[in-house]
Parts: C-alpha cells; sequence; structure tokens
C-alpha cells in the first residue's frame, strides 16, 4: 500500500514537472513569436517605400528601436516622447509631452500583435503628444494612419492627428475618427477647417490604414485602399498654426481613444503609384488587408 502511494507520488510529481516544462516551453516559444514579428515589421519599416518619395515630413512609427526611450518601451508604460523616423529630415519633428500620465502608454501587443501607443479617450492638458507645426503642407499633403479605434459611435470629436491650432475650429487640417455632431456620428473624418468638413462611410472597431489627399481644392479619402464617397470633399484651407497634435486637440477636449501605430505625412499629393505602395507596405507590416 505504501509502495503504491509513493509511486503515485513520483508519477504526480512527474506530471507535474511535465506540465512546467511544456508551459515554460509556451511561453518561450510565444516570445519568439513576438520578438520575430517585430523583427520582420522593423525589416519592412527600413525597406518600406517611404524613404524613396520626396518630400516626407513626418514618419512616426511604433516598432523601430529609436521610436521611443528604452524605459518608456515597455508594456503599459507611460510615453511622454515619440521619436520621428523620417531619414529625410535633417532636424526631427519628434512628438513628446512634458508631464507623464497613463492616458497614453505603451502596448507590446498591439494592433495586430506589434507595438502601438494606447491612448485612454481621456480629456485634460496632458493627454497628448505635441511637435512642431508642419508649415509645408498647408494646402497640399499626403498622409497616412494605421489606427485601431476603441469608440466607432461617438457624438464627440476623436483626434487622431492635428497639424494646426485650437479644435473644432481649426486654423488648420486634422484627422478624426468618431466624427461630431448629427449626420458625422462614428463616421470617418478628414477635417480642413475652415471650409471642408468632409465625412465618409462609417468606422469599425478593427485596424484601418486610412489614406488622403489634399490638393488646394479637393479631399480625397482612401480606408484600407477603398476611395471614400465624401459629402463635402472641396474648399479651402486656413493657415495652420500653433503646432502638430496626436490623440486629442490642444485644449484636450478630444481625446482619441484606441491605439496608433503609424503616422506618415507628405508635403505633396502622391501619384497613385506611390500612394498604393506605402498602403502596400502598411498593409504587409500591420496585418491589414488592402483592397
Amino acid at each position: 500500500m505504501k509502495l503504491k502511494r509513493a509511486f503515485s507520488l513520483i508519477e504526480l510529481s512527474i506530471v507535474i514537472l511535465i506540465i512546467g516544462i511544456l508551459v515554460a516551453g509556451i511561453t518561450q516559444a510565444s516570445r519568439l513569436v513576438a520578438q520575430m514579428k517585430i523583427a520582420s515589421a522593423r525589416t519592412q519599416t527600413q525597406s518600406a517605400p517611404v524613404t524613396s518619395i520626396k518630400g516626407l515630413m513626418l514618419w512616426l512609427e511604433t516598432t523601430m528601436e529609436t521610436a521611443f526611450q528604452t524605459s518608456e518601451a515597455e508594456d503599459v508604460a507611460n510615453v511622454t516622447l515619440w521619436n520621428d523616423y523620417s531619414p529625410q529630415s535633417v532636424s526631427k519633428n519628434n512628438v513628446s509631452r512634458g508631464t507623464s500620465d497613463n492616458n497614453i502608454t505603451y502596448k507590446t501587443n498591439g494592433i495586430n500583435g506589434l507595438p502601438s501607443l494606447s491612448f485612454g479617450g481621456s480629456t485634460g492638458a496632458t493627454t497628448f503628444l505635441s511637435g512642431t507645426l508642419i508649415s509645408n503642407p498647408k494646402d497640399i499633403f499626403t498622409f497616412f494612419l494605421v489606427a485601431k479605434s476603441d469608440d466607432t459611435t461617438s457624438t464627440n470629436y476623436r483626434i487622431a492627428f492635428l497639424n494646426g491650432g485650437t479644435a473644432p475650429s481649426v486654423n488648420g487640417w486634422i484627422y478624426q475618427k468618431g466624427g461630431g455632431g448629427g449626420v458625422n456620428n462614428g463616421k470617418r473624418v478628414l477635417t480642413l477647417w475652415s471650409s471642408i468638413d468632409s465625412a465618409g462611410s462609417n468606422i469599425t472597431s478593427n485596424p484601418e490604414i486610412i489614406s488622403a489627399t489634399y490638393d488646394g481644392t479637393n479631399v480625397k479619402l482612401w480606408a484600407n485602399g477603398t476611395a471614400e464617397t465624401l459629402n463635402n470633399p472641396s474648399g479651402s484651407i486656413a493657415t495652420p498654426i500653433t503646432a502638430i497634435y496626436v490623440g486629442n486637440s490642444p485644449n484636450g477636449s478630444y481625446p482619441w481613444q484606441g491605439l496608433i501605430g503609424e503616422i506618415i505625412v507628405f508635403d505633396s499629393v502622391l501619384k497613385n503609384a506611390d500612394r498604393k505602395d506605402v498602403e502596400k507596405y502598411l498593409g504587409k507590416k500591420w496585418g491589414v488587408k488592402i483592397n
């Protein structure tokens, strides 16, 4: 009887040991897969067509080792600095904030498993990152955004990126999801104050790659490579003032709620072939199907 009990305890110990080894192996394998995914994203970033297109004004992305301070590139760490990756720029347009809070954090397993910035949707003066105003382009540009919204029905503005001044009466141009007021609630919107409020179709809670151009008169917008039908695509734009803002308006009243992975700005309307090349790069890197 004692021998049988001892044997059972030995068997149980062996089972527990095997389970421990399996769990450790699975954990290690998961880490290896994540590391390989980041390495692949970095390789794609380094070879991206973005670097070969003239007029790159801003390139913010979350996978490169130089994107954030080492101490802030940790899961749920508060982020106070996001570095511009533009290789064409001698002077980098990094975005930052002086005060740290938990509204903007680093998320290791973000958009489709890649590191991303998480914005909590809170109002307040420290709930955005800001940088130097992009005064050129003023009235002609191409803009790309990789983001995932956690609020698809908001009646308030949800600003992912702004180049201008106080919102919503912005002297400049912004990209916002979650639309504002009336029929634009829950729409993809590229607003160019003072006259264009170009709402497209409803946003989704899935990761999206948004592309937009403005040629001085007309706005065009694409979601995952598909052209949007806009309700007010034409008009003039006021001169941008103040600064650029990521994740909110300068007064902290229109916070983004969700994830942001990449922002790219050019000072011209890209040729369709170049735009599609950038969309293809972003789609492959972030695991989003481009139509």
